[in-house]
């Protein structure tokens, strides 16, 4: 149906969105985030969790005092086990 509608139009493959432009978007908007969080006071916040294939992330995020959210930073901890110590 494309190639009716727009004869010679490739659109974006899988790589294209998970590579090239996903690299160009992050981009933009850390310089973005960057713009919007200089010399502005920010609440800092961590999570964990597991990704979709049961790997160990950390992800920061900050927030401004008027509430808006700003990833910071994903963090792949494979390798980084750790135990709270609780139950020792």
């Amino acid at each position: 149906m494309m190639t009716m509608l727009r004869p010679g139009y490739r659109p974006p493959s899988r790589f294209d969105f998970g590579g090239r432009l996903l690299d160009k978007v992050q981009t933009t908007m850390m310089v973005d985030s960057k713009e919007q969080l200089e010399s502005k006071p920010v609440y800092m916040a961590l999570d964990g969790w597991s990704n979709v294939y049961n790997e160990p992330v950390v992800c920061v995020s900050v927030t401004r005092s008027d509430g808006d959210t700003y990833l910071s930073d994903t963090l792949d901890t494979s390798g980084n086990g750790h135990t709270l110590g609780i139950f020792d």
